[in-house]
């Protein structure tokens, strides 16, 4: 259930995922899934990745408000926003929310989050959350600069 909904969300078959709500399931790529999951067990990596997915789901409404905050400062501190800016802040708001569905899975369990990882090394993690800080700081500074 998410906010009433029936949510769903599809892990495979193949590389892509899906997630929405009835007939308006969004299909996308999972490649932070693919950079945060490396080198976890197959039963680990897919509870983590739907756990995800229905984190993004679930935080939908906070982002929608973050971004359309993000994008009235950005406006209210320019005259206009060119396509590049609007590009890299739809790139640095999308960090934040993978950001955010990360820290809800942790959140979800973070004893069984802790022992999944035990034994991985945590170098494909350390990129997810580098990149991913370093793009939504990046937004901000480019509203600010």
């Amino acid at each position: 259930m998410w906010y009433g909904l029936n949510a769903t969300v599809i892990i495979g078959p193949g590389f892509m995922h899906r997630a929405g709500h009835g007939p308006f399931l969004i299909p996308h790529p999972p490649l932070v899934n693919c950079i945060l999951r490396y080198g976890l067990e197959r039963e680990a990596e897919y509870r983590l990745s739907v756990t995800h997915e229905f984190a993004h789901l679930k935080t939908t409404p906070f982002v929608i408000a973050y971004t359309l905050m993000v994008f009235f400062i950005a406006y209210a501190e320019r005259d206009s926003l060119g396509w590049k800016t609007v590009v890299l802040l739809l790139l640095s708001t999308h960090a934040a929310w993978e950001i955010i569905a990360e820290t809800v899975t942790i959140l979800e369990d973070i004893k069984g989050y802790s022992n999944m990882y035990r034994d991985v090394p945590v170098g494909a993690r350390l990129v997810f959350w580098v990149i991913t800080s370093v793009l939504v700081l990046s937004g901000w500074y480019i509203i600010f600069k």
